[in-house]
C-alpha cells in the first residue's frame, strides 16, 4: 500500500516537473519571438530613416543644381 502511494506521489511529482519545464520552454520561445519582432521593427525604422535622409539629400542636390543653372 505504502509502495503504491509512493509511486503515485513520484508520478505526480514527475508530471509537475514536466509541466514546469514545458512552461519555461514556452515562455523562452515567446520571449525569443518578441525579441525577433523588436529587431525587425528597429531594422524597418532604420530603413525608413535612411530613405528619408537620402530623399532630403537628393532634394538639396536638386536645389543646388537649380541654383547653378
Amino acid at each position: 500500500q505504502q509502495q503504491m502511494e509512493l509511486q503515485i506521489k513520484q508520478g505526480e511529482l514527475q508530471l509537475k516537473q514536466q509541466k514546469t519545464q514545458a512552461d519555461l520552454q514556452l515562455r523562452a520561445q515567446a520571449e525569443q519571438s518578441k525579441d525577433e519582432r523588436e529587431r525587425e521593427r528597429i531594422a524597418a525604422q532604420e530603413r525608413i530613416a535612411s530613405a528619408q535622409i537620402q530623399s532630403r539629400l537628393l532634394e538639396k542636390a536638386a536645389d543646388i543644381q537649380r541654383g547653378n543653372e
